[in-house]
Parts: C-alpha cells; structure tokens; sequence
C-alpha cells in the first residue's frame, strides 16, 4: 500500500508531544501529563491545576474530556494550545478507554438512534457545541497551508497584526514581519477564524459557529481545506464533503457556499471565557519551531507559560 498524504503528516511517534516536553525540560519546566482517556475518565483530574498546554493535533475529544477542560476554563483556569486542527471531531470512549468510536462524516448515518452519544464534527448543529466556543478557532475556517496546492508556495509562518499583544512582548516583533518562515512552522493543520478589517488595519473577529467577540488575533496566514478542482493538477488534498462544511459555516450548500467554505486563514490568538483564559497557537506544527529554536516562538511560547503560571 502506497501512503495517503496524511501518513508523513499524522504521524506520531517522536513528533510534537515528545518535541514539545523535550524543549519544555530544557527550560526547566515541570509537567504532569494526562492521556484523552484520562480526561474522559476521571472527572476532576484538573482540579488543583492552574495551565492545561494541548500539543500537536489534538484533533479528537469526548464529550466528557470537553466539559472537564470547560470547566476548568470557566473556573479559572488557563488553556494554552501549541496545536491545530483541535477538539474537530466528537468521538467516545466504550470498553473502560480500550475502544474510541468515531464515524466522523457518517456518524449520525452509522448510528441513528445514538442521540448525544453520536460521533461527528463538535461544531455540526445537532451538538450546538462548536469547537471555538473553547479554542476560539476551527479547522473549519483554516486548513491546510504548503500541502498539496493548499497555499502551496505560503510563506510558511505567520504574519504579525496585533505587535501589542501579551503574547509578544520581549520578541522586537512589530506589524507585519512574518515569523516562522524559515522553519516552515506552517506545513500542515490550522485553525482560524473569519475576520474583518477595523478602521486601525487591524484583524477583528467575526462572531459564528462560536468563535468569540472577545477574540484577540495576534497573527494569520492564508490557508484552504482542499485544493481547487480545476487547478489543472491531479488533487493531492481533495476537499472533503465540502457541502457538510458549506452548510454548517453558512447554512446552505450551494456552489458559492462551497467556494467559500474552501479557504481560510490560520491563525494566532487569545480571549478570556469566564474567569479563564485561552492562548491558542493555530498550528499543529508549533513543536517544531520550538525544537528548530526560532527566537521569536521561543519567547512566545515562554510569555504564554508565564502568564498562565506553568513556568
């Protein structure tokens, strides 16, 4: 069997958790660690803690793991999340964590009768719980950026909006420099929002499918969740089951839905939910600039410890 282009991409040995923890214990920073299940299983097992850090492509979430993090958020607690592609798909636990069910685009096919117990995307509106109601972002409003001909010649790295963020002090960054181009910290999942311009030339969010008001975009880079159909190239990426995308974004699946469903941007931001707060990085590739030691991910990655209190 050939591999998909996902394998090289998805893969998990050595990857972003043990990268992140590598450069984590070089900084002398202390962790604990919970599995998914553990968050599923036991209920209060983020009672005592003040930071939750989320690496990589934590892509699948329980509904149970989702109302511990929420309520660890809204009482108080800090999230910061160096990953892309987050808390996507609603799966579930059976057989004491041996099983994790998922029929992603088929969930409520597979599973008729399932009710609150089915599997498919947290932001489809038989949930009512879209994922950037806790991450701020969605996969839906990002993608894919330099795989296949998704953003295929993209920079690579973010561009800076917002230089006076919290996140980025101490880094000499200022608007519109682009960082993490060289690595490229930008090669594979993102998650974004939709945004408008304000009179300051600034990104503002734009509130749907829960991304907050409150939202602080700090950085983007264009990205799509698939590759145009009529590029003249054999698709690397093909979107999928871009009509279930259209209809959720925009409540309907026409064909000017689905193009617009197709590209978005990745992208860097933080807001407050409760008494909480969330730092999310937007990338899954996040550990890589840290192992490459790019100064600037560096000192962000520092600022949001410190400020959430895990350092």
């Amino acid at each position: 069997m050939r591999p998909s282009p996902y394998d090289s991409s998805a893969g998990f040995l050595n990857k972003w958790e043990h990268v992140f923890v590598a450069w984590a214990e070089e900084e002398g920073i202390e962790l604990d660690y919970f599995t998914d299940y553990d968050l599923d299983s036991e209920r209060d097992v983020l009672d005592g803690y003040g930071a939750l850090i989320i690496v990589g492509h934590s892509e699948y979430w329980s509904a149970r793991q989702r109302d511990q993090i929420e309520r660890f958020v809204d009482g108080g607690g800090k999230i910061a999340i160096f990953s892309g592609n987050t808390c996507f798909w609603k799966v579930r636990w059976e057989d004491d964590g041996r099983t994790l069910i998922c029929h992603k685009w088929n969930g409520f096919d597979a599973e008729p009768d399932a009710g609150a117990a089915a599997t498919h995307l947290w932001s489809h509106p038989a949930f009512g719980r879209p994922e950037a109601a806790i991450t701020g972002l969605s996969f839906l409003f990002g993608g894919y950026h330099r795989l296949g001909l998704c953003a295929s010649r993209g920079a690579g790295g973010y561009t800076i909006y917002n230089d006076r963020h919290w996140a980025l002090a101490g880094t000499d960054l200022f608007y519109g420099d682009v960082i993490g181009a060289e690595i490229p910290m930008l090669g594979y999942e993102n998650d974004g929002c939709r945004f408008e311009f304000g009179d300051d030339g600034l990104p503002k969010p734009v509130e749907s499918l829960g991304v907050p008001g409150n939202l602080e975009i700090v950085a983007v880079a264009p990205c799509a969740v698939g590759e145009q159909n009529d590029s003249g190239y054999r698709a690397l990426i093909p979107p999928e089951k871009l009509d279930v995308c259209a209809r959720i974004l925009f409540g309907d699946d026409s064909p000017a839905s689905q193009q617009r469903a197709l590209r978005g941007h990745a992208v860097m931001a933080s807001f407050r939910r409760g008494s909480g707060e969330v730092f999310n990085a937007g990338t899954t590739e996040w550990a890589h600039a840290l192992k490459a030691r790019d100064p600037f991910v560096v000192q962000i990655t520092r600022n949001v410890l410190a400020r959430f209190g895990a350092v």
